[in-house]
């Protein structure tokens, strides 16, 4: 059953992302500019199609798998 909503809301994303990149204007744009469309595009889309989630961050910091990583690091 998850798998089929699943696959549905991923079908559902697809295409509105397709459809959304069709009616937007790509000709004289930087490639930087290019980069932003997309990726406002993909952000909009998921926002649409997904629920978003709100709340504290769960790591606030980065995890060192041993004692030789932290010092390298520092």
């Amino acid at each position: 059953m998850y798998r089929n909503l699943r696959r549905k809301k991923c079908d559902k994303y697809k295409s509105k992302g397709r459809d959304k990149a069709k009616q937007a204007k790509w000709k004289y744009l930087s490639v930087n500019e290019h980069w932003q469309q997309i990726k406002n595009i993909m952000m909009e889309t998921a926002q649409d199609i997904c629920e978003m989630l709100r709340g504290p961050c769960r790591h606030k910091e980065t995890c060192w798998c041993n004692k030789k990583a932290a010092e390298d690091r520092v």
